[in-house]
């Protein structure tokens, strides 16, 4: 339990829950202003020593927090927005951000670098960012087509088929795993391989695609 304006709270993943909002409890205390701002919600909330890591949201929009630190730029960038499962690691940023002036796009960032291009090529979207061993992996939009990314690599191609949509990309073992279409198909992809059928049945469509010891689940 903790004590906020006179009443006592309990601490559930180091945030407390108010009547319309969760506020980070950490070290003790509880936070409820971070840069002179209110924080309206909160999330992956992690102490620090003094501080904290995660994200907090302000005025409606979501802002990563480093060591107690609210950052609103990055490389020189304004952050208008974030993700909000965005990662803090050794006191980086990883995930995807939206920066003003870049047409309102979620962009990747690992590491603490805003990536903005990927084999010469402008990155104008991305989801489900990872940072593993340091590389980008996850979906991006180029060209206005999304494109599936493992270990920094864009994967155009699966089995000869290119890849013209994709969905809950996932880097397991260094391989492609999630859902993909081919021709105006779509198909389970588990340790890069296509799986156009399941006991002799054709897939006509999947959801929640995951690979559990090298098998298709979903």
């Amino acid at each position: 339990m903790i004590e906020f304006m006179g009443k006592e709270y309990p601490v559930v993943k180091n945030r407390i829950v108010l009547r319309y909002k969760n506020l980070p409890a950490v070290n003790g205390k509880v936070i409820s202003e971070i840069g002179g701002k209110e924080i309206e919600d909160c999330y992956n909330i992690e102490p620090t020593g003094d501080g904290f890591n995660g994200v907090v949201k302000i005025n409606n929009k979501h802002f990563p927090v480093i060591e107690g630190i609210l950052v609103d730029n990055i490389n020189g960038e304004k952050i208008v927005d974030c993700w909000r499962d965005i990662k803090i690691v050794n006191s980086k940023i990883n995930g995807e951000i939206e920066i003003g002036g870049k047409g309102n796009k979620m962009l990747p960032i690992i590491d603490g670098e805003l990536i903005t291009c990927i084999n010469g090529n402008i990155i104008e979207q991305a989801w489900d960012v990872e940072n593993i061993n340091g590389k980008l992996n996850g979906i991006v939009q180029i060209n206005g087509k999304r494109i599936p990314v493992i270990n920094g690599t864009p994967v155009y191609n699966i089995e000869a088929n290119k890849i013209e949509d994709c969905w809950e990309i996932k880097n397991v073992n260094n391989k492609l795993n999630g859902k993909v279409e081919i021709g105006k198909e779509i198909f389970p992809v588990i340790n890069g391989e296509m799986v156009p059928y399941i006991e002799n049945y054709k897939i006509e469509n999947c959801w929640e695609i995951e690979n559990i010891g090298g098998k298709f689940n979903g």
